[in-house]
């Protein structure tokens, strides 16, 4: 018995199965949840000290927020920049979110290459969240700073609905 046409046949059924699965993306908006620091509806926003101005819809508290952020730039965590990234990205500044969403991903590679695995505990203790944390960001906000950082016009064609808009100061 010839297994080539059922392996054939299995190989199309999952590759279909597979592409059906895919979300839909809208790429004007990045819409993501990750637990504590950020859920779009809303959007909520808890990584500290600049959470509300990250959140605020008036676009002056937001970029005033941005610019506070930058003169503690050194002190900033990944989950900061991250979100900051994020809600650039959402209020039209694309080029300054691709660079606030890699030096987020650089410094969320530091933790975690430094991070003691040994010591990190599992689920509910604070370094394996973190760590979590940090997967989440890269994978669920990645594949929108990418689409736009590396021109897939298909893909981002729909989110450049501010390419005009002015970028934060000291960029």
């Amino acid at each position: 018995m010839n297994k080539l046409p059922f392996a054939f046949a299995a190989i199309t059924f999952a590759s279909l199965a597979l592409n059906a699965a895919e979300p839909e993306i809208n790429p004007s908006h990045i819409d993501v949840y990750v637990t504590p620091y950020y859920n779009s509806k809303g959007p909520e926003i808890s990584v500290g000290r600049f959470s509300s101005g990250l959140a605020s819809t008036k676009e002056a508290d937001f970029l005033t927020t941005i610019a506070e952020m930058k003169k503690d730039w050194d002190r900033l965590t990944f989950p900061e920049l991250y979100v900051a990234a994020i809600r650039l990205y959402d209020l039209g500044y694309r080029k300054e979110a691709v660079y606030w969403f890699y030096s987020a991903q650089y410094r969320g590679r530091q933790f975690g290459i430094l991070l003691d695995q040994s010591k990190m505990g599992s689920i509910g203790s604070p370094g394996f969240e973190l760590l979590q944390a940090r997967n989440a960001f890269f994978q669920l906000v990645g594949p929108y700073i990418n689409g736009y950082a590396f021109g897939d016009m298909d893909w981002t064609r729909e989110g450049r609905r501010k390419s005009s808009a002015r970028r934060p100061e000291n960029t």
